[in-house]
């Protein structure tokens, strides 16, 4: 994804401050686990929920559970922690 598309959406989630996280798994048809990670929040300029698709991440990544959960903590902190410092606003389910 190009760096300032990413930075555009990471600018709407500053706006509204609160977000989901998304992480689906599927082989594909050679099976080859895909990752793909999404970000889930309501547009404070559109008063839309908006989901955008941020990352694709092929083999090598695990189905389980701890695997993604790993997957999803090393993003969020490339992510938000890096440029922007969101960390605190995260909230698990």
């Amino acid at each position: 994804m190009d760096k300032t598309v990413l930075q555009e959406i990471l600018k709407e989630i500053i706006l509204t401050r609160y977000f989901s996280l998304i992480i689906d798994s599927t082989p594909d048809a050679s099976h080859t686990a895909q990752l793909a990670v999404a970000f889930r929040y309501v547009s404070v300029r559109k008063a839309c929920a908006n989901k955008r698709l941020v990352r694709v991440l092929l083999s090598g990544v695990s189905q389980k559970g701890q695997s993604m959960k790993e997957v999803a903590l090393n993003l969020l902190e490339e992510l938000l922690a890096k440029w922007y410092g969101l960390v605190k606003d995260i909230r698990y389910q």
